[in-house]
């Protein structure tokens, strides 16, 4: 998440000028959902997608291999992982097919790229999507009209195809949007501890969650973008209604937790309130400014203050 040119910002706007800060919430919360697959989109993917299934996994295939290729040269690095490419590698592989594939399309002159590009002027969907697959994993993918199109199938077991091509409606995929959903998935595919943030209230209302790795790094968490954008666009209502309930409430970290995370995050700025123990009070406080229009989570260089704490500590450390 980027945020620039806070100057303009509130959390209101106008009816003639909607707020900027609540129009880029808003785009993170849209990130990586599914569109919906009404009958105009069907008819589209019938008549122009599904009868190039197999030739359209061989073009992605392709690509794919494009980038393995610049990957093993050295030519394209991405940050490094815990296991060697492609492992882990999902959203790099993901995002970088879909940048490069509109660029072969033009290139070539065969079924797929007059199929495609035919489907996407006649406005059919073609975007990566983010979500939860099969309640095991979290998935980067595309959807292309009504089918979910993986170009990173081996990046958790490296032994399987590199593309898998299925409809979306089949291959148990499934939008994120909650914390306790978020949660599910990210114990089974990460691992590691969840503890509710009651280290740093001013915080909480943002990023609920403490994820200590297996390896013990710690980080704060809130989902990913259309988590974060769906808690802030309703109040934090959902943070707060996750820190309240009981599964949270007996969750605190424990003490030496809470230590390694003051000393990694620091305790200045939105870490200055942090709390060795949990203090319910101030928490519902912070929640309280967190719902106010205009306030300290809302006002302009305060929320890109608050911005690029978030993408400080959401970083393991």
């Amino acid at each position: 998440m980027t945020v620039e040119s806070p100057e303009e910002w509130n959390r209101n706007g106008t009816d003639e000028s909607p707020s900027p800060v609540l129009e880029l919430v808003r785009q993170w919360q849209s990130i990586g959902r599914p569109r919906p697959l009404d009958g105009r989109q069907k008819a589209l993917s019938d008549r122009l997608v599904m009868p190039i299934v197999p030739n359209l996994a061989d073009t992605l295939l392709q690509v794919r291999l494009t980038v393995d290729r610049d990957v093993a040269h050295g030519r394209l690095r991405f940050a490094r992982r815990a296991h060697p490419y492609p492992k882990g590698y999902c959203q790099e592989i993901t995002r970088t097919v879909a940048s490069r594939l509109p660029a072969w399309l033009d290139n070539h002159d065969d079924v797929v790229a007059a199929n495609l590009l035919a489907f996407q002027t006649a406005g059919g969907v073609f975007t990566e999507i983010w979500g939860d697959l099969r309640s095991q994993y979290f998935q980067n993918a595309i959807q292309i009209g009504t089918l979910y199109v993986d170009v990173a199938n081996d990046t958790v077991d490296t032994t399987k195809p590199k593309i898998e091509i299925l409809p979306l409606a089949e291959s148990g995929f499934q939008s994120v949007t909650t914390f306790e959903h978020f949660l599910l998935v990210a114990r089974r595919y990460w691992g590691g501890q969840f503890y509710a943030n009651t280290v740093f209230p001013h915080l909480a209302p943002v990023l609920p969650i403490i994820h200590v790795a297996p390896s013990r790094k710690i980080a704060l968490k809130s989902g990913l973008a259309p988590i974060f954008g769906e808690n802030l666009i309703n109040g934090c209502g959902p943070a707060l209604a996750y820190l309240m309930g009981d599964q949270a409430r007996h969750n605190a970290p424990p003490l030496e937790i809470a230590d390694a995370c003051r000393e990694r995050m620091g305790t200045t700025g939105w870490c200055s309130d942090a709390c060795r123990e949990p203090d319910w009070d101030r928490l519902q406080h912070s929640f309280a400014h967190a719902d106010a229009t205009p306030g300290r989570y809302w006002s302009p260089n305060a929320f890109a203050d608050l911005i690029q704490t978030v993408e400080r500590v959401t970083k393991f450390r």
